[in-house]
């Protein structure tokens, strides 16, 4: 893995820890950071398919991304 995915994913786990700690404080250390690990995982599965979408052109559902206030960059 590049240097730079891992510094991302870190910090991109981070603030998915952050933003949800009053949701998940009930759970045990470990599965707080399991689940931290999943979402981001699956973020960046979904903004993967978005950024190919980009690439391709092809996707419909482009415009729905846009209006929640993602910025796709190109």
């Amino acid at each position: 893995m590049k240097k730079t995915y891992n510094t991302s994913r870190k910090a991109l786990k981070s603030k998915m820890a952050e933003a949800l700690i009053n949701e998940i404080k009930t759970l045990p250390t470990e599965m707080q950071e399991i689940l931290v690990d999943d979402l981001a995982t699956a973020f960046q599965n979904r903004m993967k398919v978005v950024k190919q979408a980009v690439v391709n052109e092809a996707s419909s559902n482009l415009n729905y991304y846009v209006e929640l206030g993602v910025t796709i960059p190109q």
